[in-house]
This record gives C-alpha cells, structure tokens and sequence, in this order.
C-alpha cells in the first residue's frame, strides 16, 4: 500500500493508515529483501507512525 504513494518518501500516521486499510486484509507478504519487513494491520494502533523511503542507499562512512 505504502509502495504506491506517489512520494519518494512520507511519514505516515500510523492510526489513519488502520483506518484506510479494507477487507480482505491482504495476504502476508514474505520477503529475503532486509530492507523490507511486514507490517500487518493489527500492528498498525499500536505505533504512532511509519516512515516510508522507497530506496534508501549507502552512505559513504566520512572522515
């Protein structure tokens, strides 16, 4: 869901997004990306928010 926000990063109220996910819940998803973990509805009312980046790179360590 977060995935098809037209932004390339958001921070998203994690209690609205409860509200806009419909039924059927969505089948878990599974994934061997560890940048990607599953965040089911259930968990949703109990964080405030998420921060979604939808690519996130390697900084390069200064000094």
């Amino acid at each position: 869901m977060l995935s098809t926000l037209p932004w390339e990063h958001a921070l998203v109220d994690a209690r609205r997004l409860a509200e806009a996910v419909t039924r059927p819940i969505p089948a878990p998803r599974v994934s061997h990306d560890f940048a990607y973990f599953p965040l089911g509805p259930a968990q949703l009312g109990t964080i405030d928010g998420i921060v979604f980046l939808r690519r996130a790179v390697r900084l390069k360590k200064l000094g």
